[in-house]
């Protein structure tokens, strides 16, 4: 389980932590669960102060913690594929094991360019779960 450090002025989040995905999010199309345990390494968070300004324009937070119910992941509503995370996909990522973050990006561009042949030859499709 993760550390959090507090030196240099701020707390530091390192290591895996758990994630609790909204049902009805991309995060959640993406992951196909609703706890992901991923690995941090920051000082900052999201204000909750301005959450529902945020969420009157149209963000959309799919991702938090229990613990401390901070948010991990956010999505722009009614966008092809707009998603932040908090966390770091590329430390679980691999050439021929991309995270799933990653994957789902590739499909959506794909699916944009009218370019069927990955997706048509199932190339994208069952890889290993990050």
């Amino acid at each position: 389980m993760g550390k959090v450090h507090g030196r240099l002025g701020g707390t530091m989040r390192l290591g895996s932590y758990p994630c609790t995905l909204k049902k009805d999010s991309m995060a959640y199309a993406i992951y196909q669960q609703t706890e992901i345990f991923k690995r941090y390494r920051h000082r900052y968070g999201f204000n909750a102060l301005f959450r529902q300004s945020f969420e009157a324009a149209g963000m959309v937070f799919s991702g938090y913690t229990l613990d401390d119910d901070r948010i991990e992941i956010v999505e722009l509503q009614d966008h092809p594929y707009f998603i932040g995370v908090q966390f770091h996909p590329e430390l679980k990522s691999r050439v021929f094991d991309p995270h799933k973050l990653f994957l789902a990006l590739i499909k959506v561009v794909l699916a944009r360019s009218n370019s069927k042949f990955l997706v048509e030859k199932n190339y994208l499709y069952g890889t290993k779960s990050n």
